[in-house]
């Protein structure tokens, strides 16, 4: 019976961890010892991964990493990288925008700020034309039309304030800028700002927003990007959507998440619907109105950022860790898992009172045995431990004087003790 029931409990394990890890990561960190990482590319068969001191690219297929770009000087590090389907490499670092043209061989700076705007943080290029080109930094947000030989910015908070991430639709850029959400025209002079911490009060927000530890007590804008015709902005306090370029915004549905801290939001190409989330608490993926973690094989849970493009393989970037996932084992598209899946497998198994019948059989407590311990503890009542101690102990007392002139001692008196307890 003991074993009969270990087999169940093993089955159980199995079954639930299918259903809970239904794909696996696989680590492809190996080779890269950096402290920290910062962004994440790829191209149709590479990608590329920005660290505290340079860029590595890992061929696809292959396991090993080739650093193309290090950093020099007192900052360091590459936040954010773009490449071009023809083979073109545009890097953000910490040190001004650098471009390379011949697939990483060699570099050229693009970009050179002065003080905060020498700080780059995010680069993306017209898809029609790669020589206009929309830059981020510490202090404000830049445009080359001439492929960086001369660069505009706008005036206001876009032009003097840090910007965290751009995303392009259509005509129009999306822009995190001073920890608010602007939409700049096409002229590169009009904007308007859609979305802040205000913005919050449009949505009947509950206690826990403002309890969530992982959110903290400030409102902060992660990251925008575009999935169709939607724009997602992922926060600290979960993500928010609009399909009106920024006229309206909903809450997204967060039933599921085990955090607000969203660090990234992406679509996934080719299926409709299901959306991917970097989250302080490891990879979500939302399918059928519920978002459900990806857990097995990822050590390392704060992941800063997801790529989705590749229609066979996910990217997940964390603090020091890169992982992959291909998306047939996330059973994602037709055939995922449902609820009615899972309780159907559970259709011939015990019930909850077989299940006790047979916890009770493996630890051996089964009712006899336990009125056979109800008689000893009677028994042992009526017939109580009994001990008897006996004391007898004595001590002699010496006491010496010395002096210049003499010495003597004395003897006495003698100590000496009796009893007994019971």
């Amino acid at each position: 019976m003991k074993k009969a029931f270990l087999v169940v409990l093993i089955l159980l394990s199995i079954l639930n961890f299918a259903y809970s890890d239904a794909g696996a990561w696989k680590d492809r960190t190996g080779g890269l010892s950096d402290k920290e990482f910062y962004s994440l590319a790829r191209d149709k068969g590479h990608i590329y991964v920005g660290t505290s001191s340079g860029l590595y690219r890992q061929a696809q297929g292959d396991s090993e990493w080739k650093r193309i770009f290090m950093c020099r000087g007192q900052n360091k590090g590459v936040n954010h990288i773009f490449v071009t389907d023809n083979n073109k490499i545009y890097i953000a670092t910490s040190d001004g925008l650098f471009g390379s043209f011949d697939f990483g061989k060699t570099w050229k700076k693009l970009f050179r700020g002065i003080g905060p705007e020498n700080f780059t943080t995010y680069v993306i290029l017209e898809k029609e034309n790669d020589e206009i080109i929309f830059l981020g930094t510490l202090k404000g947000l830049y445009r080359t039309k001439d492929g960086g030989g001369t660069w505009e910015k706008p005036l206001g908070v876009l032009g003097d304030s840090a910007v965290r991430s751009i995303a392009k639709i259509n005509d129009v850029l999306i822009v995190i800028c001073d920890n608010e959400l602007y939409k700049i025209q096409s002229d590169f002079k009009s904007y308007n700002k859609v979305f802040d911490g205000e913005s919050l009060k449009g949505f009947n927000q509950d206690d826990t927003y403002n309890t969530d530890p992982d959110a903290g007590p400030i409102f902060k804008l992660n990251n925008v990007t575009i999935g169709g015709k939607n724009i997602y902005l992922s926060t600290n306090r979960g993500i928010f959507t609009s399909s009106d370029l920024g006229l309206t915004w909903s809450k997204f549905n967060d039933s599921g998440l085990l955090t607000r801290q969203v660090n990234y939001a992406v679509t996934m190409q080719g299926i409709s619907g299901d959306i991917l989330a970097a989250t302080k608490e490891g990879v979500f993926v939302y399918k059928d109105d519920l978002w459900n973690k990806i857990y097995s094989g990822m050590e390392s849970q704060d992941v800063r950022w997801i790529l989705a493009k590749d229609p066979e393989k996910i990217l997940a970037l964390c603090k020091n860790r890169i992982y992959s996932m291909h998306l047939d084992s996330i059973n994602i598209g037709k055939g995922s898992v449902t609820p009615k899946d899972i309780l159907a497998s559970f259709k011939n198994e015990p019930n909850i009172n077989e299940t006790l019948g047979m916890a009770i059989e493996y630890a051996e407590v089964y009712p006899e045995k336990i009125e056979e311990w109800r008689r000893g503890a009677k028994f042992r009542a009526l017939l109580p431990k009994v001990s008897l101690g006996i004391d007898n102990s004595w001590s002699d007392t010496y006491e010496i004087y010395t002096s210049l002139s003499s010495q003597y001692w004395i003897y006495g008196p003698k100590d000496r003790s009796e009893g007994w307890d019971l």
